[in-house]
């Protein structure tokens, strides 16, 4: 759930028992559990300009650059 007034995100994902279950924040982003080495850091939700393209596809490994760990 993004809330863009108060710069809240809060992101839940289906656990096997068919609750939901909240997902913290790991090493400062959002891991998902869907896709595997996805990530996203909420700050880019509120970063203006949005970060450079290029750039988060290197930082999520697309274009061969660092992953975050």
């Amino acid at each position: 759930m993004i809330d863009p007034q108060n710069q809240r995100v809060e992101v839940y994902s289906l656990a096997g028992s068919g609750e939901y279950e909240h997902i913290p924040l790991k090493d400062g982003a959002f891991h998902s559990q869907g896709l595997p080495g996805f990530w996203l850091r909420k700050e880019w939700l509120w970063q203006r300009p949005f970060p450079p393209t290029l750039e988060v596809l290197r930082l999520l490994g697309v274009l061969g650059g660092p992953e975050m760990g």
